[in-house]
């Protein structure tokens, strides 16, 4: 209970410190604007006044761009159970909460994952704490991206139900329910990261199942993703039939490759830039790569996996960079559909939290 209190109030203390204010919108220092202000706010009020005042639910709005699709745009969150939320409060203090909320699920995520890994409490709250308040989040956060906040924060529950459902002896359907609840969520609260996140769950599925002996166990996967594509529906259905009509499917390596990292922004690992996009931010903040490398030389064998999903988010990150992006691209063209492979970095966000518990 003392350790639980010691996050809650760190976590407050980091809020009252980086200035938030109730009632406020996200924003870096010196930015000209903020996806919250001019994305997400706007459409936590139209859903709240479509609901509340007009009492219809929004398929449309008129309101920008000539007319646009409002329920099947994935990034409005109307399938997303947290976004009813704004049922109950104005916009902006909506989004504010969520923030909130969203932090404490990341830090309370990663600590139930590295105690189901054996960590001991104190080792635990290092990566909690480490990855809730862990620069990329935090920059996500000040950028006003708050779907991938939202993203990010269930990647933990997404990796540690994964464990649970693989580790166990048989199947319990509870297991099977908790894993595809986490990838639901993730899913529904941003779509562009879950194409990260649902891969590495799947490479550390086949991980555990071959740890244990039992290839069979992957077999489990199954009836998970069907659940999963049935908790969805209301949104990848909805984009399935409006891809026709994106401009996505239309992008050109080029476009996709918007935003892929440099090999020299990985100088970011130690010194944090001073400005620059979101996007391509590598740091995981110095005392936290200080721990990891110590663990990668004490726990060599043990921490290999986290190692080969480094590297593998390394690799796409680099997007038009590398070769291995255009030739992923080209046999599989979905996937310029997701655009900025720097964001498969937040894989690195995720782990090196991790081992710095260890």
């Amino acid at each position: 209970m003392r350790l639980k209190l010691v996050l809650l109030l760190a976590g407050a203390l980091f809020l009252a410190l980086t200035g938030f204010a109730f009632g406020s919108l996200p924003f870096i220092p010196g930015a000209e604007h903020s996806d919250a202000v001019v994305s997400h706010w706007p459409a936590a009020l139209y859903w709240r006044q479509s609901l509340v005042a007009d009492e219809t639910f929004p398929l449309w709005r008129e309101t920008i761009m000539a007319g646009a699709p409002f329920a099947a745009n994935p990034l409005n969150k109307t399938a997303y159970p947290f976004q009813w939320l704004a049922l109950l409060l104005p916009a902006a203090e909506h989004l504010d909460l969520l923030i909130i909320v969203h932090g404490l699920l990341a830090g309370a995520g990663m600590y139930c994952w590295a105690r189901g890994l054996g960590l001991v409490p104190g080792a635990a709250a290092v990566s909690a704490l480490s990855y809730a308040l862990g620069p990329r989040l935090i920059a996500h956060t000040a950028a006003g991206h708050l779907d991938l906040v939202y993203a990010l924060a269930w990647l933990p529950w997404w990796m540690l139900t994964v464990k649970t459902l693989v580790d166990a002896p048989r199947m319990r359907a509870a297991d099977g329910l908790g894993a595809a609840l986490a990838a639901s969520l993730m899913m529904l609260a941003d779509l562009r990261l879950s194409l990260f996140g649902l891969g590495a769950g799947a490479i550390y599925a086949l991980w555990l199942a071959i740890s244990s002996g039992s290839t069979r166990r992957l077999a489990r996967l199954l009836p998970v993703g069907a659940l999963t594509l049935l908790l969805t529906i209301s949104v990848t259905v909805p984009l399935i039939g409006w891809g026709p009509y994106l401009n996505r499917g239309a992008l050109t390596a080029e476009e996709a490759g918007l935003y892929s990292l440099e090999p020299a922004q990985l100088i970011g690992l130690i010194l944090a830039p001073g400005g620059g996009a979101v996007e391509t931010l590598t740091s995981v903040g110095v005392p936290v790569l200080a721990l990891a490398l110590m663990s990668a030389m004490a726990y060599r064998r043990r921490l290999l996996l986290w190692f080969v999903l480094l590297a593998l988010a390394l690799i796409y990150g680099l997007g038009l960079n590398s070769l291995v992006w255009r030739a992923f691209t080209d046999l599989f063209p979905p996937l310029l559909w997701f655009r900025v492979p720097a964001r498969a970095w937040v894989l690195a966000a995720l782990i090196a939290p991790l081992l710095a518990g260890y």
